[in-house]
């Protein structure tokens, strides 16, 4: 466990969102508002001893109709994203 990270992240998160830390696994879980139309997306923060991860899921699902919409999204953020990626 990486206990600068965590104080890192515990002082950001502390100040703008309500969380959850589970020491046992070294994940942080919250939810943020995405808007009316998403809702909330579910966050975790895992922390291990040399990397941070984040996932972040969306509760929403595409249809037929948006599919190629969403997959041009997916792959337009991908290409100027250095480090990571989104899953469609």
């Amino acid at each position: 466990m990486n206990k600068k990270s965590i104080r890192i992240i515990e002082k950001f998160l502390r100040r703008k969102l309500d969380y959850r830390f589970d020491e046992g696994q070294s994940v942080f879980r919250l939810h943020v508002s995405s808007g009316a139309k998403a809702g909330l997306m579910g966050v975790a923060i895992i922390v291990r001893e040399d990397v941070v991860n984040c996932l972040a899921t969306f509760p929403f699902r595409g249809t037929d109709e948006t599919a190629a919409k969403l997959s041009e999204f997916v792959c337009r953020v991908n290409v100027n994203l250095s480090v990571g990626h989104l899953d469609y």
